[in-house]
């Protein structure tokens, strides 16, 4: 590679920043939800972004006892 080619790519290199974006646990997200942190849509959504199907998001939100209403029943799961 010449060296013209190696400064370019030295030069792309630093300026591509690499974005990582962390995401929050299970347990944040249902503890966001109990302390009315976050409403049900968006636990849904951060469950979908977590990589939950559907069937088992409908399954932890009967679990900790809410409804589409955004109610929560006082004995939510341990996390």
């Amino acid at each position: 590679v010449k060296a013209d080619r190696i400064e370019n790519y030295i030069f792309a290199w630093d300026n591509e920043k690499i974005i990582e974006r962390r995401m929050p646990t299970k347990a944040d997200v249902i503890r966001w939800f109990k302390r009315s942190i976050i409403g049900i849509d968006q636990f849904r959504l951060y469950f979908r972004q977590l990589g939950f199907i559907e069937s088992d998001i409908d399954n932890y939100v009967a679990q900790i006892g809410a409804s589409e209403t955004e109610t929560l029943q006082d004995d939510l799961i341990g996390t």
